[in-house]
């Protein structure tokens, strides 16, 4: 019953560490397409865009903002009404066709640059015109969130001006860790942002990267990950990765501190088991003396984790035996199986 009842707690545990909000892993190749040849045009149909006119821009950013080819704007011309236009596409070509004036080039102007054009146009046909020009609707400028964040989408970049900003909106990275390893893929380019500081700790680290029209942000996901059972504060199946943002690999320690640390009363610390597959591929117990790491900080009985490693804390009445040896093979069996 006991091995039963430990096997059974691991896989519900497993469960509910599988039901948390998530996608598979996404990688992306310089070119713009995701592995397996899905171009980044074909993830319309799985993320969800958000509006271009859902974008609120302040006075300032209108003012520097540049007309091209999927913009939309209407013309107002006092005192002479009947030049005005309520609505104008701008055209692939980046022009747009006005009655009487004929084509007017508005690809890369500003608001203020096209109405001195037209003002200037207008004044061969009536004197002094006053024209009003209103951007009505934006052309679509998309940038892709997608890997580990809770809901890939496409965003817009002029809502998604950063790096930090896409994966908010994106609804944040699934596991904080690995915002110190988001990717950004701009045509030929690859670029690297840690955002971990400005996301988590409000710090700006220089690192959040202005983002343009098209870019692919790839927030990795954590596939590896380790087992601690025993005597811990909070058993569970947990990613390879430190916490905190922090580099370098991760050890026996960080595992049992991303499990709430040892429950004092009664652990084994003198007794700690790691099991992981040995060269013949098959599962070998190691025993560590953890306190020797607790009270002298003897690195040797710290050892660095793989993945699929399993760590336990032996408690005050467990001592391994046949049995217990079978039960930790079993439980690493199907851990290793997930």
């Amino acid at each position: 019953m006991k091995v039963i009842f430990s096997i059974c707690a691991l896989l519900l545990l497993c469960d509910c560490a599988h039901a948390a909000p998530g996608t598979p892993a996404a990688t992306a190749s310089p070119n713009g397409n995701i592995v397996g040849g899905v171009p980044i045009t074909d993830l319309t149909g799985n993320l969800a865009p958000l509006s271009p006119n859902s974008v609120l821009y302040s006075q300032t950013d209108m003012a520097a903002y540049l007309l091209g080819p999927g913009d939309t704007i209407s013309i107002t011309v006092t005192p002479q009404d009947r030049y005005s236009l309520p609505s104008v596409p701008i055209t692939q070509s980046g022009d747009f066709d006005y009655p009487r004036l004929g084509d007017i080039q508005a690809n890369g102007l500003t608001v203020t640059q096209l109405k001195a054009v037209v003002e200037q146009k207008l004044g061969q046909f009536c004197v002094n015109p006053d024209v009003t020009i209103v951007v009505t609707g934006l052309r679509p400028q998309p940038v892709y969130v997608t890997g580990g964040v809770a809901s890939p989408r496409i965003l817009d970049v002029r809502a998604a001006s950063t790096v930090a900003k896409a994966i908010t909106l994106a609804g944040g990275a699934n596991d904080q860790n690995m915002l110190s390893r988001v990717t950004i893929f701009r045509g030929a380019q690859t670029l690297h942002a840690d955002v971990y500081k400005i996301l988590i700790d409000g710090e700006d680290n220089g690192q959040n990267l202005l983002l343009q029209a098209n870019d692919l942000i790839v927030v990795p996901v954590n596939t590896a990950k380790i087992d601690v059972l025993g005597a811990v504060n909070s058993a569970g199946v947990y990613p390879l990765q430190q916490s905190g943002g922090n580099e370098g690999p991760m050890r026996m320690s960080d595992a049992l501190s991303q499990a709430g640390g040892v429950a004092r009363e009664g652990a084994r610390v003198h007794e700690v088991r790691l099991i992981r597959d040995g060269p013949d591929g098959k599962p070998a117990m190691t025993k560590y003396d953890y306190g020797k790491y607790m009270q002298y900080g003897d690195m040797t009985q710290n050892p660095v984790l793989q993945d699929k490693d399993m760590i336990v804390v032996p408690d005050a009445q467990h001592v391994a035996g046949f049995g217990d040896l079978f039960q930790y093979f079993s439980v690493y069996g199907i851990f290793k199986a997930l």
